[in-house]
């Protein structure tokens, strides 16, 4: 299936909610509001190894001379329980079209992280300012909520409610309107 430009607009809007919803990103940092996030499921009995080779491969991005902080946590409760997610985060676009050396990490990642585990999912996701709060020192905390939402398909728009207070105007939470193609909100 050739992407159209409603099915690219409507996987950003996707994506940009689930970030918002997941892994909320602040722009206070300094940096962007792209993340790259990929879960993983260790292979049968190997959920040690899977650690274990997600570390030397850290070791392999800091021996190479990559500045981005990565981030990994372990989900251990619902349906996901025993997968591992890791992410980079408050990047901009353009960073992404310059990671270190792609091909070696690719090689690098191989054998010490897919020999261990599938990827069960991978974005890149881009932050809504107006949704997002998440400071990158609260990313180390031990435990944090991992949420995704899949919307099929958009028959009519969707609204999405900010945080923050409710208008002075209409009392009500702000919100961001997404509309297909040829409708708009109202």
């Amino acid at each position: 299936m050739i992407p159209t430009r409603a099915s690219k607009l409507l996987a950003r809007v996707l994506m940009m909610m689930c970030t918002a919803i997941a892994v909320p990103i602040s722009f206070a940092q300094g940096g962007g509001n792209v993340a790259r996030i990929v879960v993983w499921q260790a292979k049968p009995g190997m959920d040690r190894d899977l650690e274990e080779g997600y570390k030397r491969h850290l070791e392999w991005h800091r021996n190479n001379g990559d500045l981005w902080s990565w981030y990994g946590w372990n989900i251990v409760s619902g349906e996901r329980d025993g997968y591992f997610v890791d992410g980079t985060f408050f990047h901009t676009w353009k960073d992404l079209n310059s990671p270190v050396s792609p091909a070696a990490d690719g090689a690098d990642a191989a054998v010490h992280v897919s020999s261990y585990g599938d990827v069960r999912s991978a974005a890149i996701c881009e932050a809504v300012p107006t949704l997002t709060d998440l400071r990158a020192q609260q990313l180390v905390s031990p435990l944090l909520t991992f949420v995704t939402s899949v919307c099929n398909r958009a028959e009519r728009p969707i609204r999405v409610a900010h945080r923050g207070e409710p208008s002075k105007h209409s009392g009500r939470l702000p919100e961001t309107c997404l509309s297909p193609p040829g409708q708009r909100c109202k």
